[in-house]
């Protein structure tokens, strides 16, 4: 065989045993997350929405910028539109101030049912002895006139699919069900200084060292304080979407700690678990679940859920690596 070829043979097993190598090394360091298109905008720390129609667009396309206006609906009158939780938990099976001559309307949002939830007549029709058609103000950052159409259809669609919840839960048959509005990791026994999320991106994986480290959870409920939920639960999974063999944790009520939710406001974290991952090797992703129930223990609340969003699952997600 002459130089030439051998040469050309050695060049050609070189070049596969790096391609093997970097795919190899690729598959491991998969961030199922790590989509450009999944990450939120450089200058906002308010996370990307991909669905139209869901309670996250709505709230960010209407209830928040359009009706949550000075003197209106910021905490001066119901429904209560300051956050996405006072939101949903102010309209959903919340009942009526005002009605019709009729009364044809118990609840602000009657789940399944647009034509007989009061919000979606008060964008559509002029009920008498009301203060009109809604919205009353418009802002000028909203776009409510370029999208109304656009925006009532939805309105009336996410009802009619019984007003899902920020994680896809669908309202309990006797009240709303609790929901995890923030999660926040710490080296064991540490409040201080908050384990970064990674790339700095507020709704990406927790980044967490091998060892004990402590999650935060913030709730939130119409009805029930978290300290009074009749059940509390931690899985985490090495799989998305399979939990059966997931590894359970308690949640426990402690000293409540002041942070950021998941949409950068602050509130109050008042539960926590710790984890104890020490086999774990860097690039290891641990998807989690909590199961929580409220005064209706028929109707458990799973946060996040195979119906969640992506950016959702993402900010329930661990990754184990070196900090």
């Amino acid at each position: 065989m002459s130089v030439k070829n051998t040469s050309l043979i050695v060049a050609i097993l070189i070049t596969m045993v790096v391609w093997s190598c970097k795919k190899d090394d690729e598959t491991v360091n998969y961030n199922p997350y790590h989509n450009p298109g999944l990450l939120p905008p450089v200058d906002t720390n308010k996370p990307i929405v991909l669905e139209p129609g869901s309670f996250q667009y709505l709230y960010d396309g209407v209830f928040g910028i359009t009706c949550a206006n000075s003197g209106c609906h910021d905490g001066n009158f119901p429904p209560d539109f300051r956050t996405i939780y006072s939101s949903y938990n102010t309209l959903v099976r919340h009942p009526v101030i005002t009605n019709d001559a009729q009364n044809t309307y118990t609840y602000r949002v009657e789940p399944g049912n647009s034509e007989k939830s009061l919000i979606y007549a008060r964008l559509t029709i002029n009920i008498p002895n009301t203060s009109g058609l809604m919205p009353a103000v418009v802002d000028q950052e909203s776009d409510w006139y370029d999208k109304k159409d656009e925006y009532i259809l939805m309105i009336k669609e996410w009802i009619d699919a019984g007003a899902p919840d920020t994680y896809g839960n669908l309202p309990g048959s006797s009240n709303l069900k609790p929901q995890v509005t923030g999660l926040m990791a710490f080296s064991s026994g540490s409040t201080t200084n908050p384990l970064p999320r990674l790339d700095n991106k507020p709704t990406n994986p927790i980044i967490i060292p091998k060892g004990p480290v402590d999650l935060w959870f913030a709730f939130s409920d119409d009805k029930t304080a978290p300290a009074d939920f009749t059940y509390m639960e931690l899985k985490s999974s090495y799989e998305l979407f399979d939990f059966s063999t997931a590894e359970s944790f308690a949640i426990n009520a402690s000293t409540p700690i002041s942070g950021k939710d998941f949409w950068n406001q602050s509130t109050s974290f008042t539960h926590k678990a710790t984890l104890n991952f020490p086999n774990d090797t860097s690039s290891t992703f641990i998807f989690l679940r909590t199961y929580l129930q409220d005064e209706a223990p028929e109707d458990t609340s799973i946060v996040p859920n195979d119906g969640t969003n992506d950016i959702m699952r993402s900010y329930f997600t661990l990754k184990v690596d070196s900090l």
